[in-house]
């Protein structure tokens, strides 16, 4: 019969002191939350960088190039369905998206992520209306129908829809409730419409829906990574609930 026996340290060995669970999880607690807030930062800097050729009238070229292409090719069908995308995926029809998905996600996902998906819309309506002010660039002048009177860079639907769709997306990806490919779809997909709806109905410049789209990733990936950074910290008694 075997005698397993277990070798204990002598007085005069010294212990190994296990290394902290902090330094052996710390690479993998960058990539989780560092990557979404390395993308945020890199958005925001094309936010900038853009508005800086908006101020410097360098974009105007391809503004222009864009407007005499859509102003030319203008059907009747065409303007219906984009007013329809635009009703469809604007600011108050986020809130609700959002507020809806907070609602179904709430216990499966945590009170954090619920709270997320129904800031998203607000902070990227906020950041908007800040970066606005700030370049107080003029709309194009519609199709004959009223156009808003705020400044146009960047576009507050392409904004609002880009956070929006990237919290619902993350939320649903991360609970196995899509796939990877469908996440995307809906990540990408619905901003792109409601942008491209912006554009042909005149009520936006082409460089004031990316710069929205970059606003609005600028918002999810700092969003992502504040979630992702508190799922990460260690389980106290303070802390209940998923992330």
């Amino acid at each position: 019969m075997c005698d397993a026996r277990v070798a204990m340290p002598s007085d005069d060995e010294p212990l190994r002191a296990t290394p902290p669970m902090s330094h052996r999880t710390g690479t993998r607690a960058w990539r989780a939350w560092g990557a979404p807030l390395a993308v945020s930062g890199l958005s925001l800097a094309t936010v900038r960088l853009l508005g800086a050729g908006v101020h410097a009238r360098a974009a105007a070229g391809l503004d222009l190039t864009v407007q005499r292409q859509v102003l030319a090719h203008q059907a009747p069908l065409v303007q219906r369905l984009a007013f329809l995308v635009t009703v469809a995926g604007g600011i108050t029809a986020m809130r609700v998206l959002a507020a809806l998905a907070a609602a179904l996600l709430w216990r499966r996902a945590g009170w954090r992520s619920g709270a997320c998906l129904v800031a998203a819309p607000f902070l990227a309506e906020l950041l908007c209306d800040a970066t606005k002010r700030g370049y107080a660039r003029a709309r194009p002048l519609g199709l004959g129908q009223g156009v808003d009177p705020t400044w146009a860079y960047p576009s507050a639907h392409a904004a609002v829809s880009a956070a929006t769709c990237a919290m619902i997306a993350y939320a649903c990806r991360r609970e196995g409730l899509l796939t990877p490919t469908r996440a995307l779809a809906l990540a990408l997909g619905v901003p792109a419409l409601v942008g491209a709806s912006r554009i042909l109905l005149n009520v936006h410049w082409t460089t004031d829906v990316v710069g929205g789209w970059f606003t609005g990733l600028a918002v999810s990936a700092l969003l992502i990574a504040g979630l992702r950074y508190d799922a990460d910290r260690p389980m106290t008694g303070l802390r209940h609930g998923r992330s």
